[in-house]
């Protein structure tokens, strides 16, 4: 029994105690008022008109008296069932939540992200409301992102992206690595905590503490607890951007290698000059005397791809950008683009 019902049911012992204790002193009034009839012995009881208002009035005094010393919040059970989805504690930064299509989000907005598919599905995007006047001005809608809804696809109803963004004055977005269903992988979990707003994602993972690079001592560990680690740590122990080595058993390391590499470039520097003159004179790079320099790798390809194409969706002139691609793959994705 919840607490909201058992003052319900004080609350109605109270009210019935005093229906009783009025029914009880008519009741002897009454039988006074019998009682003096046979015996001719007249005296002032209750019988009397304004006494009896009087009473009454006391009667209703002490019953508004007793039920103010109820808790303001008092309500009766179908009064306090919440059908919200998300709880009390919780609607300061979740009043709602509504699902829209993620491919038409993100043809809405140009978020500079590519479109990952898994197995042909189609799969949607949450909006997370954080008060009810971010909601959508539809009631209906209204009810549906606060209390949600019952069908086969689940309590989160499915809406249009210009009635799910009507009232947002701002939207945050934070994108989320998609798995097919059963598929290997990390049990990745998103903890939405309301505080101090921050446009870091942070990553815990069960990892022991290790100070050197023995692999087998940095990996997952299950029976660990969850501490804060980098953005690029794998669960397998190693990071994606291993600082780079000066020597590595006996021999020149990562960066010393690079070094050499910079020796040719400076032996040719002055060849190298004068096929870039050739180059922006060919593709009349110079624009107002500026030239916007860019360089890019493999593992940036799709930015300087999303660059180029929404600069020249938007009407831009990109042609005084010139690429310094440090790959071959990215020599081919600049040069297709035009813009090497």
């Amino acid at each position: 029994m919840s607490k909201n019902e058992i003052i319900h049911r004080i609350a109605l012992g109270i009210l019935l105690l005093f229906i009783c204790s009025i029914s009880f002193r008519l009741g002897y009034t009454n039988a006074i008022k019998e009682s003096q009839e046979r015996s001719d012995v007249k005296c002032l009881h209750s019988d009397s008109p304004d006494e009896m208002s009087r009473f009454r009035q006391d009667v209703h005094a002490r019953l508004k008296v007793e039920l103010g010393r109820l808790p303001r919040s008092f309500s009766s059970p179908s009064e306090s069932k919440d059908s919200s989805q998300f709880p009390r504690m919780m609607r300061n930064f979740a009043a709602g939540a509504l699902r829209v299509s993620r491919d038409d989000i993100l043809k809405e907005y140009d978020f500079g992200v590519p479109l990952k598919k898994v197995l042909d599905e189609d799969v949607d995007a949450m909006i997370l409301y954080n008060s009810q006047s971010s909601l959508p001005s539809d009631q209906k809608l209204r009810d549906a992102a606060a209390n949600g809804v019952k069908n086969d696809d689940g309590p989160i109803a499915k809406v249009t992206v210009s009635q799910a963004m009507e009232k947002c004055d701002t939207l945050n977005t934070v994108f989320l690595p998609l798995r097919a269903p059963h598929a290997p992988g990390l049990n990745e979990c998103y903890a939405l905590i309301g505080s101090f707003e921050s446009y870091h994602i942070n990553r815990w993972m069960r990892m022991p503490i290790f100070t050197d690079y023995n692999t087998k001592e940095r990996q997952l560990n299950k029976d660990l607890t969850l501490r804060h680690v980098g953005r690029i740590t794998l669960a397998k122990g190693v990071d994606d951007f291993t600082p780079p080595e000066l020597w590595k058993k006996g021999q020149k390391g990562f960066l010393l290698k690079h070094f050499d590499s910079l020796k040719i470039f400076l032996k040719n520097v002055d060849s190298v000059l004068k096929d870039l003159k050739k180059l922006l004179q060919k593709r009349d790079v110079v624009k107002n005397n500026t030239v916007i320099v860019l360089t890019v790798n493999k593992g940036q390809s799709e930015l300087l791809t999303n660059f180029v194409c929404s600069a020249r969706s938007r009407g831009f002139d990109v042609g005084n950008i010139l690429v310094f691609p440090t790959d071959l793959e990215s020599k081919a994705l600049s040069e297709g683009l035009g813009v090497a």
